[in-house]
């Protein structure tokens, strides 16, 4: 399924390794909040208009705002955001209750099912270097 909310063709790949465009754009202004407004505006007006939902642009818009509050804390733009850290014990009693997990991994979503095997993996590591059961 194509991600249109971070695109690959907005990461950059160098002989160095791989950035984003966004980290790049965060080095070379000066005013990166003004950057990170200015596309919420822009998400925020057409989100009814250029498509049939406004599901799309209000995750870009919450993608600029992480984007926002990385810079304020002093990391990389594209950052991953510990959403966790910003709930409320409201939000965190419904993300128990729901049992919502995600694992994320360099910016990519790993399937719960992968992460469970590799505790598996990892449990079956132990039981024969330790002897536990």
């Amino acid at each position: 399924m194509r991600d249109n909310i971070n695109p690959d063709h907005y990461r950059i790949l160098t002989k160095n390794g791989e950035f984003e465009t966004i980290d790049l754009i965060q080095s070379i202004v000066t005013d990166f909040g003004s950057v990170c407004q200015a596309n919420i505006l822009k998400y925020g007006i057409r989100a009814n208009k250029k498509h049939d939902k406004p599901t799309e642009d209000i995750k870009k818009i919450v993608r600029y705002c992480e984007f926002w509050l990385n810079e304020l804390e002093g990391k990389k733009a594209s950052a991953s955001v510990v959403v966790n850290s910003l709930l409320g014990e409201q939000e965190k009693e419904l993300v128990r209750d729901k049992n919502i997990k995600v694992v994320r991994v360099n910016s990519e979503n790993i399937p719960i099912q992968v992460s469970n095997d590799i505790k598996n993996t990892i449990d079956a590591l132990g039981k024969l270097i330790y002897g536990e059961d």
